[in-house]
């Protein structure tokens, strides 16, 4: 998987489609111990921090889904960086302007 610096996740036929979610290689099957080990990862998360691209493509995925992933997913607070979006309505989402170093700092001092 690779990001780009605008926040496009590509696919690994690398042609720039938007984020593939469950089926392909964002969320393949595997073993139900490796399942509850990253759900163990993911519930720790204080938040998740995102540009717009990858949040826009989360929040019409995650709230319907009835993956695993989702309850904490759609629980854990989230950070989107953007200057242009307007509205975040996915759960607990904040949205963050201004010098990307300095928000990151920010955040890090924040309990």
């Amino acid at each position: 998987m690779g990001v780009s610096l605008d926040g496009i996740v590509a696919i690994p036929r690398g042609d720039g489609s938007v984020p593939v979610m469950e089926g392909e290689w964002g969320l393949p099957p595997e073993d139900p111990e490796l399942t509850q080990l990253k759900l163990g990862w993911v519930g720790e998360a204080g938040a998740h921090l995102m540009g717009r691209v990858t949040y826009e493509a989360m929040a019409g995925y995650w709230p319907t889904s009835t993956h695993a992933y989702a309850v904490p997913m759609n629980e854990i607070p989230k950070v989107v960086f953007s200057n242009t979006l307007d509205r975040a309505d996915w759960g607990d989402t904040q949205i963050v302007r201004g010098d990307l170093g300095e928000q990151i700092a920010r955040l890090k001092r924040e309990p």
